[in-house]
Parts: C-alpha cells; sequence; structure tokens
C-alpha cells in the first residue's frame, strides 16, 4: 500500500502528518476490493460518451499513406470529427462478460506456493511459432532482408524462458471460437471496403492506423488464443488506454498531463540500452521527472538489432511520489534481472536530482500478481494489470479518502477475455473508421 492519495488541489500526494492523514483510510483501498475481484482488467473503467470525455484535439494521419488531407470542419479537429461518436460504441466490452474460473490468472499464496488451480498444470503446451527453435544466421539474414523489404520487421524465434516451466492449460473453446469469430469479422471488413483478394491478406498488410499506431494482420495474429503480443500489440494498448482514459481526465483538468506516464515498449527498450540516458534520451521520450506514476512494460529481449528477441514480459511502475517501484511478473521472476536494468537506467536517466538512491525502495509483487497459465499470455496480462492499476488510479472520488493500492491480492484476471477485449476493440474502431472515411 502506497502512502498516497489524490487531493484535488494538490493531485497525487503523500498526505501532511496529522489531520491529512488521520482522513485517509490506511487499510485498505476500498471496502468493496476486500472481496475476490474477476475481471478482464479493462472492465474497471467508466467508459463514457466522447461528449463526457473530451476530445484529444489531435489527429490520427488517417489517409497519411494515400497522401490526402482530411477536410476539418469549421472549430473541429480532425480527431473530432473521426471520434466525435465512437464512445457511443464502446469499442471494447460486452455486457455479459462470462468470465470463468478455468480461465483466470492468480497471485501465489502468501507462503510462496502456487495458486491450487495453477498446481493442477502438468505438462507444457505447444507455443506458438514466434517462440520455439533458433533459427541460422542465414536464415536470420534473410528475415532482415525480407522485413525491410516489406516494410514490417520480422521477428526472430529466441530461447523460451517458459521452457523452465510446465503448462497443460486449455482455454474455453467458446472463447476461442468467439476469438476466431472477430478475427475473421476484422478481415472480412477491411477486405470488403478495400476489395482486396484474399491472397492479398498478407501478415505485413496494414489493416488500422490508430493514431501513432499501424495495426498489421501479423499484430491480429499475435491476439488469436496462445499466441505471443509483440511491442506493437502492447503500444496499442497504451495508445487506446491513453486516449479514452487519461486524456479526458487531462482535458477536464483533473489530473495533470504528466501523471500517469504509460511509457511504449520501444521507449523502455531505448531507455534500457542507452548508454548515458541522461544526456541522450532527453527530448527522445516522455519527460519522465514530470510524472508521478510511470508505467514500463519490460521485455527481455537481448539482440538490439532484432525486433521480437524477447520471449517474455513483465511490468515495473514507478510511484515519484514515494520513490518506490513495483514489479508485477506472471512468471514468478523470470524479468527480474531484466527489470533492475530498467531500474538502474531510470535513475541514470533521472540524473538522482529527482530519484534519490537513499530513499529507493523496490517492491516484488510476486506473491500477489496473477500467475500465466501457459506459456505465451504475458504479454496480455502485463497490458491487463497496466490497465487494471490504471483504473484504480483514476478512481479520484474513492483516493481522496483512501490510499492509493497498487497490491493484487485477490484480483483474478481472465487472459483470454482480455484477447477479446482487444481485438473486439481493433474491429470496431475499425468499422467507424470504414463507415466513416467518407463524410
Amino acid at each position: 500500500m502506497l502512502r498516497v492519495h489524490f487531493n484535488q488541489f494538490k493531485g497525487y500526494c503523500v498526505p501532511k502528518p496529522g489531520k491529512d492523514a488521520d482522513k485517509i483510510i490506511a487499510d485498505h483501498f476500498n471496502p468493496e476490493e476486500d472481496k475476490e475481484i474477476i475481471t478482464d482488467g479493462f472492465d474497471r473503467f467508466k467508459w463514457e460518451t466522447s461528449e463526457d470525455q473530451g476530445s484529444t484535439g489531435e489527429s490520427d494521419g488517417l489517409g497519411e499513406d494515400e497522401g490526402e488531407e482530411e477536410e476539418k470542419e469549421e472549430g473541429q479537429t480532425t480527431n473530432d470529427h473521426m471520434y466525435k461518436d465512437e464512445a457511443k460504441i464502446h469499442l471494447n466490452h460486452e455486457e455479459d462478460s462470462n468470465i470463468i474460473a478455468s480461465s483466470l490468472s492468480s497471485g501465489r499464496g502468501n507462503d510462496g506456493s502456487e495458486n491450487p488451480d495453477e498446481e493442477e498444470e502438468g505438462e507444457k503446451t505447444k507455443k506458438s511459432k514466434q517462440k520455439r527453435g533458433k533459427k541460422s544466421k542465414k536464415s536470420d539474414k534473410k528475415d532482415k532482408i525480407k522485413g525491410k523489404k516489406s516494410g514490417k520487421p520480422t521477428k526472430r524465434k529466441s530461447k523460451n524462458k517458459n521452457d523452465n516451466y510446465e503448462f497443460n492449460h486449455v482455454s474455453d473453446p467458446s472463447k476461442v471460437n468467439k476469438i476466431n469469430t472477430i478475427f475473421t469479422e476484422i478481415l472480412s471488413a477491411f477486405q470488403e471496403y478495400h476489395q482486396i483478394p484474399k491472397s492479398k491478406l498478407t501478415n505485413d498488410l496494414k489493416i488500422l492506423q490508430f493514431f501513432d499506431i499501424s495495426i498489421y494482420i501479423e499484430d491480429l495474429l499475435n491476439l488469436k488464443d496462445d499466441e505471443w503480443l509483440n511491442d506493437n500489440n502492447i503500444s496499442f494498448i497504451y495508445e487506446y488506454l491513453e486516449r479514452y482514459q487519461l486524456q479526458p481526465y487531462i482535458s477536464n483538468n483533473l489530473i495533470r498531463p504528466s501523471s500517469i506516464c504509460l511509457l511504449r515498449p520501444s521507449m523502455v527498450y531505448l531507455l534500457a540500452n542507452t548508454p548515458n540516458p541522461a544526456s541522450c534520451l532527453k527530448g527522445v521520450i516522455p519527460e519522465l521527472e514530470k510524472a508521478d506514476f510511470i508505467f514500463l512494460p519490460i521485455n527481455d529481449s537481448t539482440d538490439v538489432e532484432v525486433v521480437g528477441d524477447g520471449s517474455h514480459w513483465s511490468l515495473v511502475v514507478v510511484s515519484m511520489i514515494d520513490r518506490s517501484v513495483k514489479l508485477y511478473d506472471t512468471l514468478q521472476q523470470a524479468n527480474q534481472r531484466e527489470s533492475m536494468a530498467v531500474i538502474r537506467k531510470l535513475i541514470e536517466y533521472l540524473n538522482d536530482d529527482v530519484f534519490d538512491k537513499d530513499y529507493f525502495h523496490i517492491d516484488d509483487m510476486g506473491d500477489t500478481t496473477p500467475q500465466q497459465l501457459n506459456g505465451s499470455d504475458c504479454g496480455i496480462l502485463t497490458s491487463q494489470i497496466t490497465a487494471f492499476l490504471v483504473s484504480r488510479l483514476l478512481d479520484l472520488k474513492n483516493l481522496q479518502q483512501c490510499y492509493v493500492n497498487l497490491d493484487l491480492d485477490g484480483v483474478k484476471i481472465s487472459s483470454i477475455d482480455g484477447r477479446i477485449f482487444v481485438l473486439r476493440t481493433i474491429l470496431n474502431v475499425l468499422k467507424y473508421k470504414l463507415e466513416n472515411r467518407d463524410e
């Protein structure tokens, strides 16, 4: 439990000793949160209409590939026009989110033992083609050439950390069918609008431009059951959370623009692999020193020249207010070394002016972090944990009376429902764009 709460005048802050601190409930986040929480991570948000949320006021770059420029209505930005009714279809959740126990990931017990549901897991599930074996140097070189030619980086297979663990989880067939149905709907909508033959639907074909994020068919394939998310998938989810959750609070002056920073995987990787980041990355990555909370998705990639070289995702959350860091790893402590390396680079970047080492403490949240039930859900779970924690940080009314709770004790997350959420979001955004493209 952080000794941090929200003040309507000061924002996120540590309450002063005495009356201010005495008014804060220290032993729990919310009485309703004491019970078990079953979630897909995204259902904790309040999905408002665009009128309630306000506009982001930025163009999403639609039509840039064709060299066209969107015409703006008087007093209206391109983004206002494109997304004015988008939130009304919610782009996200089904009302009947049928999350069942067999699909849930939950934390380990307080004694460090695995969750009883996980102990029943036996042999390892077959992994996706993205994560098995090693290619020869000749094959690697060929892949790089192909990736450069197509304009979409090609992944390389790498040694998989999940080889050290055993999994025997079988996903709910009805949920898998739902994923496949949504996937087919996305391709059909795109294909029908653009009159593209099925043979042209290659993995490197761009399906959607969402602000700064380009979504390719390959990215859609990653969201199918038992597939490994890449950095672009996580970037899309972070972009979506920023545009439709953080931005409305910023637009309405409820939080500062820099309060919550969702650092993109590429920026985290850049931070981790840049010598002397304090001088080299100023102006390149967001001004982290101005943030209250920083979310950093960590990947174990070791080759700076190859995209998708890693095999595992985890999450680091930094609270700049009380100088603390929390580590969330869905595979025990698989990314501890990589997480610590990023933290050290972050301290270098901040140049110790903001982040004093003497008051710097790290909490491993392993005992309460939901653990993956297969070898491929680390990416989606990292994204879902991010969404869940951000939703708690945005519960401002509650945080005026309670401390921020970034623990996940009692939280069970359905990874397959998270995949459904993201795919449905892409489908609804795509449909909306196609229907309104000529307006």
